[in-house]
């Protein structure tokens, strides 16, 4: 079973925010928010930029975000 260290997950997130493509961040945020995965229109919930600057919120440290 694979560990990551906490600093080896802040130094990882750390990246995202600097590097990270915007696309792969709506995907992380659409994850965390269990955005429904359908063709079927009446399962759709809505997201957007709450949703993507909540999960930076919670997972970038404090520092990393006014770098």
């Amino acid at each position: 079973m694979p560990y990551f260290s906490p600093d080896q997950i802040e130094r990882g997130l750390a990246y995202l925010a600097e590097t990270g493509h915007q696309s792969l961040v709506s995907l992380l945020a659409m994850l965390r928010a269990d955005v429904p995965v359908s063709d079927d229109g009446a399962g759709a919930v809505q997201f957007g930029s709450k949703q993507e600057k909540r999960l930076n919120g919670e997972l970038l440290p404090a520092r990393t975000r006014t770098q």
